[in-house]
């Protein structure tokens, strides 16, 4: 069977509205295929891990409840936008539990980072970041790997674009990633400073994700100089940190959200990635915490404590309003305007 990617953050070209309609049709067949892992699950992969940490449904809905006022709805999409060019149907946290989610189980708790090739010392700090932080998010154990060389990669899949080298990213997913996922991996997530493309006729990609293998590649060469400054890193360090989470989202099996502002909004640029918040919306939180058993409470915390230490001052006021609107009495809730 043909393995599809999703295909995420697309660049433009010409031919736009051809490149748009592949996208869609690679995105969808993805979110589709989350459910079906190469290798043959066990009867119960669907099924969430089982630990007295881990909340029950009526406490999941309790929270996403307490959340709903902190949910701000999307606006009309403006020309370009994903959903200006894309219809996708909303999808709630009770439907995400009848599509037979893609879950984090007993066997498979761990989060694995592949640094590939070399990076600049800020760069390299975004890495660790990232993976620090896809910790915090996930509430999964993250082990970060040796850097792995990209020298041997063969000559038919790269090229050189107008910033330098690429690489094709199937080749990174499908032949270095996908056969080295660790048994005990939810996910390997390849992070490089390498510019990537998806096939010939497109100009680049930011990322692209097998999930039906659980393994991801995404790229920092477009996001930024974090060697320019504090700003230029932070700025270059969010926008990283809005790939990795999004993504490595659709591993298990969050779709693009369309109900709220949320990270796993769809993004048809740079730009529209820039305003798409860091964290997931009620809906999305209830999603996650029922697929890695994360506490919402105790995730918030570390979201907000990441973002505090490292400058990100939007992202931590948004996560300490999350954390005050769970800490309220259900009776004194108001829905959001």
């Amino acid at each position: 069977m043909e393995l599809k990617s999703e295909i995420s953050q697309i660049a433009t070209r010409t031919g736009r509205a051809r490149l748009l309609t592949m996208a869609l049709v690679l995105a969808l067949s993805a979110i589709a295929a989350c459910s079906t892992p190469r290798t043959a699950p066990s009867p119960s992969s669907s099924a969430p891990v089982s630990d007295s940490s881990r909340a029950s449904l009526e406490e999941i809905r309790q929270t996403i409840e307490a959340l709903r006022p902190v949910g701000v709805a999307l606006a009309a999409p403006q020309p370009g936008d994903w959903r200006e060019r894309f219809t996708e149907p909303p999808q709630t946290f009770d439907e995400y539990l009848a599509s037979e989610p893609s879950v984090a189980r007993n066997d498979r708790r761990k989060l694995y980072v592949q640094p590939l090739g070399e990076f600049s010392p800020a760069r390299r700090k975004i890495v660790d970041l990232t993976a620090e932080f896809l910790g915090d998010y996930f509430g999964l154990e993250v082990v970060t790997l040796q850097p792995r060389s990209l020298d041997t990669v063969p000559f038919d899949s790269q090229r050189e674009g107008v910033t330098g080298r690429q690489i094709l990213a199937g080749y990174i997913v499908d032949r270095m990633l996908a056969p080295e996922v660790p048994a005990d991996g939810a996910v390997l997530v390849g992070l490089t400073d390498v510019d990537l493309y998806p096939e010939p006729s497109w100009n680049f990609v930011f990322g692209v994700a097998n999930l039906k293998a659980r393994a991801g590649v995404w790229s920092m060469a477009r996001l930024g100089f974090p060697d320019d400054g504090p700003g230029s890193f932070r700025q270059s360090l969010l926008r990283t940190l809005k790939i990795a989470t999004h993504e490595t989202g659709h591993a298990f099996s969050l779709p693009h959200c369309v109900l709220y502002r949320c990270s796993m909004n769809g993004s048809n640029s740079l730009d529209e990635t820039d305003k798409c918040p860091l964290d997931l919306c009620p809906e999305c939180t209830g999603k996650l915490a029922w697929a890695t058993g994360v506490n919402a409470r105790a995730r918030l915390e570390r979201i907000e404590a990441f973002c505090k230490r490292n400058g990100l001052r939007s992202e931590a006021a948004l996560a300490s309003t999350s954390l005050a609107e769970m800490a309220k009495p259900a009776m004194t809730r108001t829905a959001p305007g």
